[in-house]
C-alpha cells in the first residue's frame, strides 16, 4: 500500500497542537508546583494557578508525569 492514503494531517495528528494550549497548562503546572513547593498548602496553590480545585490540579500532574502531586512535599 503507498502512502497515498496516509496524508502528512493523518500521521501527525497524534502529535500536541501548536495552539499555546498545552503550553499554558504547563505553565499553569509550573505555578501550582512552585507555589507548593513554597509551602502553600495544595487546593490554594491549585487555585492560584487556575485549577478548578486540588483534584484537578491531581488528575492533571499525574496525567502529565506519572505520580502524584502531593509527593512533590519535602519534609
Amino acid at each position: 500500500m503507498g502512502t497515498k492514503g496516509c496524508g502528512r494531517v493523518h500521521t501527525s495528528s497524534w502529535r500536541p497542537r501548536p495552539t499555546g494550549r498545552v503550553q499554558r497548562l504547563w505553565l499553569r503546572l509550573q505555578r501550582a508546583v512552585e507555589l507548593f513547593a513554597a509551602g502553600t498548602p495544595l487546593t490554594e496553590a491549585a487555585h492560584a494557578a487556575g485549577f478548578a480545585d486540588s483534584a484537578h490540579l491531581s488528575r492533571t500532574f499525574r496525567r502529565m508525569f506519572g505520580i502524584a502531586a502531593a509527593t512533590l512535599r519535602v519534609s
